[in-house]
């Protein structure tokens, strides 16, 4: 058994932590309602805005395996402080690109900062967590998620309003928090030799089917999440929805998922974890479909509540894989948050073309599937068992 990482001061690097993720997630949460501008400026398709997304969400995302991998076997902190930076200062140059291609690789650039910062710090969350990993993880998450609500509402004022040129200097705050995080983030680690084995062979040779089902349902609630993140906004202007509306409604959408998340991460110490799973599929597919059929504030409402539900649960499937495999958890966080939201980001190409060659609400619809087989996935699952995943003691590794 490993011994629990010493931090002097857990609560400000859980803090500052937090504040990176939400600080990270902000910018990210800039290319969905920045999409109909740059649409109508660069002149492509919803197929194109498909792509665009995809590439986006497969740097954030997909790459984030590879990133646990090398967090948990260097031990270092740099992808912490340096992750939400670069985040931020590809992402507010895309009103520079000149071309499809190149604002296809800024998108890709800053994606890998996000990819960097969420495993790494994921897994400074869980050593400097104790007794409360869901909620720790939760308040993590839920930073995040209102960050990227909050980035919507805060870049189409500016961009609309001043243009894309003035967009650099947003990426200000983003300096501000690498200082921060230089400060108050926990140091590195040094893991045990064993550990420095490569993780995948391991984590697919055992327990292979309970990481299998985590991760399914990982992706189906990614898959749904970022479709409705992706084209809520050109959804509403298509029912007629002004674009300011439409991008608080992607805000409210964001916002409620966040208070699901936190919400879930304190309960889910407290109630078992695999009828949390199953409540949660099950109870946010119906208020997804009512969205998708009813056209008024009241569908809006009640996309508001499934995403309140649908979300509680994204704590849950981080905490249990990382107990699954003590040591591994910047590896195990890859996997869900990364492998979860990039194929969930890379399945907005087909999306975008069954919009195209049918309607943008058929697209959508389609998503429900993947909640549907959620359901199943989550009453396959094993019950759960906990393990009491503690650290060597740190080893200053700035």
């Amino acid at each position: 058994m490993l011994k629990k990482l010493h931090i002097e001061k857990p609560k400000k690097a859980l803090m500052a932590l937090a504040a990176g993720h939400f600080i990270n997630d902000s910018y990210s949460g800039f290319l969905a309602p920045l999409l109909p501008l740059l649409m109508e400026r660069m002149d492509f398709s919803i197929a194109v805005a498909g792509m665009l997304a995809s590439v986006f969400t497969f740097s954030g995302s997909f790459l984030q395996p590879v990133y646990g991998w090398l967090n948990d076997l260097l031990g270092k902190r740099g992808f912490v402080y340096l992750g939400p930076l670069v985040t931020a200062v590809f992402m507010c140059f895309v009103g520079y690109a000149p071309s499809i291609g190149m604002l296809m690789a800024l998108l890709l650039l800053s994606g890998c900062g996000t990819a960097a910062y969420h495993p790494a710090g994921s897994a400074a969350v869980a050593r400097v967590s104790e007794k409360r990993a869901g909620w720790s993880m939760s308040l993590f998450l839920t930073a995040g998620n209102f960050g990227h609500s909050l980035g919507p509402i805060v870049v189409v004022p500016v961009v609309m309003w001043a243009g894309f040129k003035w967009m650099p200097i947003m990426a200000l705050p983003a300096v501000l928090i690498f200082l921060v995080l230089l400060k108050y983030a926990p140091p590195g680690h040094k893991r045990p030799v064993a550990l420095r084995k490569p993780a995948f062979h391991e984590i697919f040779s055992r327990k292979s089917l309970t990481v299998g089902l985590h991760q399914f349902m990982a992706i189906a609630r990614a898959s749904a999440i970022t479709a409705f993140g992706t084209f809520l906004p050109l959804l509403l202007k298509q029912r007629g929805v002004p674009l300011f509306y439409g991008s608080l409604s992607l805000t409210l959408f964001i916002a409620a998922g966040s208070a699901g998340a936190l919400t879930g991460g304190y309960f889910s110490d407290r109630l078992d974890r695999k009828k949390m799973l199953i409540f949660s599929f099950v109870g946010a597919l119906p208020f997804f479909l009512i969205f998708l059929h009813i056209q008024s504030v009241f569908g809006i409402a009640a996309l508001v509540v499934g995403s309140f539900i649908l979300y509680s649960t994204l704590p849950v499937n981080i905490v249990m894989a990382q107990e699954l495999f003590p040591g591994r958890e910047g590896t195990m966080a890859a996997m869900m948050i990364g492998l979860g939201w990039g194929t969930g980001g890379l399945l907005m190409t087909p999306l975008g073309f069954i919009a195209e060659a049918y309607t943008l609400h058929s697209a959508l619809n389609s998503m429900m599937v993947f909640l549907s087989l959620a359901i199943a996935a989550s009453l396959l699952l094993p019950g759960e068992s906990f393990s009491q995943t503690t650290l060597e003691p740190a080893e200053n590794a700035a």
